[in-house]
């Protein structure tokens, strides 16, 4: 075992308590009455109830085979939009843990977080743009669905912190940055997302020989290779170290979380 890892992540635990979502603040478009799921209210808290809602949809069952940024289907390991969200979640849920941060709503949240992405990835996104004349964003098409496309129309009625999750995860390309409204949990999130796309990318894209062998030796990305090193050797490593690289003053470049009023 790595002790020093797990001393890096230790000074973190706890860090961001203070800024904790309590499960009392959830909200809700309706109430447990006029919800078909509403018996389901008394188990857990309101984001985990989110959690089995998202579970069970079929806008989470349909992102099964989409791409998610390397389409090599010789290769069943290679990540598609569902397992992608499922390695959000596991990040998201870690990091929280480690954090203090409501593990709950981390976890409803990046599940359901790309319910509204299109096949074909983010070009998808772009060829519907083109063709409606619309911006097509799929951050915003996910809370579309789950509010008043699930359940033929009635919908998953997520509470509004989850749904603020969906909205806000994404920039669309746009500089990474956290809003002054945002949540700690919604901030999570969005760097969860980005973190979990960028190790799985990295192994799906070199280690799963999606590029050119040739190209797994980084003869001409050698600052990618050392970047990746200093977060671990393989990527659990690498996903357990990153809350403590994102929280530590030494690093102000990856120190997002406490520059920000999250």
């Amino acid at each position: 075992m790595d002790m020093d890892l797990v001393r890096k992540v230790e000074a973190c635990r706890g860090r961001l308590s203070g800024l904790k979502t309590p499960d009392e603040a959830a909200v809700r478009r309706h109430g447990a009455e006029e919800d078909g799921d509403g018996w389901s209210f008394t188990f857990g808290s309101p984001y985990a109830v989110d959690a089995n809602k998202i579970l069970g949809s079929r806008s989470i069952r349909r992102l099964s085979g989409k791409t998610q940024v390397v389409v090599l289907s010789r290769n069943r390991h290679v990540r598609d939009r569902l397992s992608h969200s499922f390695d959000v979640a596991n990040v998201a849920t870690t990091a929280a843990r480690i954090l203090g941060l409501n593990e709950d709503l981390c976890r409803a949240g990046a599940l359901g977080h790309d319910m509204g992405h299109t096949p074909f990835g983010h070009l998808g996104e772009k060829v519907l743009t083109e063709m409606t004349g619309q911006s097509f964003r799929h951050e915003i098409f996910s809370v579309v669905l789950a509010q008043h496309v699930e359940r033929r129309g009635a919908g998953l009625n997520l509470t509004r912190q989850v749904l603020r999750a969906f909205r806000y995860h994404s920039r669309g390309g746009g500089k990474l940055s956290v809003f002054n409204d945002m949540s700690a949990e919604e901030s999570l999130i969005m760097y969860a997302d980005k973190i979990a796309y960028i190790f799985a990318d990295y192994n799906d894209l070199f280690l799963r020989r999606a590029v050119p062998v040739s190209a797994a030796t980084f003869p001409k990305l050698p600052e990618l290779e050392i970047g990746m090193n200093w977060f671990g050797a393989t990527r659990r490593e690498r996903i357990f170290t990153w809350p403590a690289a994102f929280s530590s003053p030494s690093r102000r470049s990856r120190n997002a979380f406490s520059n920000s009023r999250i």
